[in-house]
């Protein structure tokens, strides 16, 4: 690798997420919606960009909107695997092995390069899962920094370590895998800057800045993780997130023309390369601590007695799929939420383009139709019925994703 950091731009797509109503999904999803023109804008500038989702997210674009595959197969976008559901595997590490078998199968029929690189939801790592991971052919996982390494990070000289951006993972039988940790710098600033309070140019100096800082910690990278959805969740109501999205990929095109950083995605060659670094890796530990809003007692429904009381085993495959989508953790992240007055997690406020900001035109609020479709194919599964049927009690945007759902469970 050369001599500066290089920066790895990565998103994380979540179809499930409990802060996007399920139609706003369906739109974005759509010919031509948002996300189809993130990714034509993103090709076009020829800028690396790590894409991460779930299995079940990739054969819902299929079904939805083909052209957002097609938009992914760029050799400018590396995508790299993820389990099948937005479930937390810790909470269901007995299908663990499951998740990893069709979220690749997920990523080979759209076509899509497999990769050695793994994104589990939420960050959700824990040391008995290595073995499992190692065995799926695996050799990296993400990390977020703090969430959930157990600081400090020690190396193996035992010196304690502020920051690491490449670290190993070793549980108590000494089985290891190595970790890419993200950093936690960049994410105010980029959502901030979605919202016009912040310039795209500001946002390429301060990456600028923490890529010199990681080179001069010895890192080769310096990888920044955000969700897919945040140009949707903060666009107000001028849909000013997708405008300051594109601006800010023009930007990292500049920004890579005039040397400012250079920009790597995480193929093969990348991780090649890495492997030139593993020699003195700091070592961490890894705990699932999860966030309140993941406490099981806040669940009312019960949903981790319900799903682990189905015989998982005896489930066609069309419910084994059925039976891993009920098991998202964004039914206890959407509870959470509603628990609020009136759902409202937080209200932001956003700059126009004319730079007049408009004070709480931004309201974050938890889907309250997601317990509802939750439970709808926690009951499909138990039953073994199809997810059409018994559809009342949902939405009209929730039959709409029950009929692609239907079509993706049925994928062969």
């Amino acid at each position: 690798m050369a001599d500066k950091a290089e920066f790895v731009f990565i998103t994380y797509a979540n179809l499930n997420h409990s802060e996007v109503p399920v139609g706003n999904s369906l739109r974005a999803a759509e010919p031509q919606g948002l996300f189809e023109t993130m990714l034509t804008h993103v090709n076009h500038s020829r800028v690396p960009l790590v894409f991460s989702t779930q299995g079940l997210d990739l054969d819902f674009y299929s079904v939805r909107n083909p052209r957002i595959i097609q938009e992914l197969r760029n050799p400018n976008i590396t995508c790299i695997r993820g389990i099948y559901s937005h479930a937390l595997p810790s909470f269901y590490p007995e299908t663990l092995d499951w998740q990893l078998a069709l979220g690749q199968d997920s990523l080979q029929r759209a076509g899509l390069e497999s990769s050695q690189v793994l994104m589990l939801p939420e960050f959700d790592m824990f040391s008995s899962a290595i073995p499992v991971l190692r065995s799926a052919g695996l050799e990296y996982v993400l990390l977020q920094g703090g969430t959930p390494i157990v600081n400090p990070i020690y190396s193996r000289s035992g010196k304690k370590l502020e920051e690491a951006d490449l670290v190993r993972i070793e549980d108590e039988l000494t089985s290891d895998i190595k970790g890419i940790v993200m950093t936690g710098k960049l994410r105010n600033p980029y959502l901030a800057m979605l919202r016009g309070l912040k310039h795209p140019r500001e946002m390429i100096d301060l990456i600028a800045a923490e890529c010199e800082s990681a080179r001069a910690r010895g890192s080769p990278i310096l990888s920044f993780l955000i969700d897919w959805e945040a140009p949707l969740i903060n666009s107000g109501s001028g849909n000013y997130g997708e405008i300051f999205f594109h601006r800010f990929i023009d930007e990292l095109a500049r920004a890579r023309e005039r040397g400012d950083f250079l920009l790597s995605g995480l193929d093969y060659k990348t991780v090649k390369e890495l492997r030139r670094f593993e020699g003195n890796l700091p070592v961490v530990l890894v705990g699932s601590r999860p966030k309140p809003k993941w406490i099981i007692r806040n669940d009312n429904l019960n949903m981790l007695d319900r799903i682990r009381n189905i015989s998982f085993h005896e489930l066609s495959l069309y419910h084994k799929r059925v039976c891993l989508a009920a098991s998202i953790s964004d039914l206890q992240s959407a509870q959470f939420g509603l628990a609020k007055q009136e759902g409202i997690i937080i209200k932001l406020p956003v700059k126009d383009l004319q730079g007049e900001e408009h004070p709480g035109d931004i309201v974050i609020k938890s889907d309250a139709n997601r317990p509802f479709e939750v439970v709808h194919l926690a009951k499909a599964a138990e039953t073994k019925k199809p997810v059409l049927e018994d559809m009342q009690g949902l939405s009209t945007d929730g039959q709409e994703l029950m009929r692609h759902l239907d079509k993706v469970f049925n994928l062969a």
